[in-house]
């Protein structure tokens, strides 16, 4: 029987090896397909800022239809949605994914007050204090595209996805909190939650388990 084709997207700045550990234990089953983003890891920027959707152009250039299902982690969470809605209708697993506008907590939200006042009174000495370890990181172009990135959500969609859909999160998850899976898991009819213990790379820090959930998943699909 010919292998289901699993096209694997990065979570920021991540590159494909991050998917390493899954493609060894589930290889004998599945072809793995990777694309690396610009920009991400060592990869060279794009010349424009990119949305989300510009990176599942980029990634649909390259693959066109050849894939069967997708598999993404946090921000490819994104992609991965941009390609379902713009180009193919298929199975997605998305791990920790970063896809729907998270509720601010009090101090989170008083950080940015001191931030804008700050700001408007030109006292603002130290923007690492106030800004996320990838916002600080990104250089150039990618600044922007992190901005793009943080600021695109697929709340109002969601709803309209009729494929099958297996959510993964960690336990210990702070950057996707696993109550953002309950929520997305309630918007997609079609969907199963997974929480495992971890945080937000279980990814690749317990593959054995990403593994099993991905196996167990897919095995009516084949």
């Amino acid at each position: 029987m010919e292998k289901k084709k699993i096209l694997c997207l990065p979570g920021w700045n991540e590159n494909c090896s991050v998917f390493n550990g899954i493609k060894r234990m589930l290889n004998d089953y599945f072809d793995f397909i990777y694309v690396e983003f610009p920009g991400f890891s060592n990869n060279k920027p794009p010349e424009k800022e990119y949305f989300p959707l510009d990176y599942a152009n980029y990634v649909y250039e390259k693959t066109n239809d050849n894939y069967d299902l997708i598999l993404a982690h946090s921000y490819g969470g994104k992609v991965a949605l941009e390609m379902y809605f713009n180009y193919k209708k298929t199975p997605l697993i998305l791990l920790s994914p970063s896809i729907i506008r998270p509720k601010k907590i009090v101090k989170t939200r008083i950080k940015i007050i001191k931030y804008k006042i700050l700001k408007k009174l030109n006292l603002l000495n130290n923007k690492k204090e106030y800004g996320s370890t990838d916002y600080v990181n990104a250089k150039g172009v990618m600044k922007k595209i992190f901005i793009n990135a943080i600021n695109t959500y697929y709340d109002n969609n969601l709803s309209k996805i009729f494929d099958k859909v297996l959510l993964i999160y960690g336990k210990k998850d702070r950057q996707t909190p696993n109550k953002e899976g309950k929520k997305i898991k309630s918007l997609i009819k079609n969907s199963e939650l997974a929480i495992i213990n971890g945080d937000h790379y279980v990814l690749y820090k317990d593959s054995y388990t990403v593994s099993k959930l991905i196996y167990r998943f897919l095995r009516d699909e084949k």
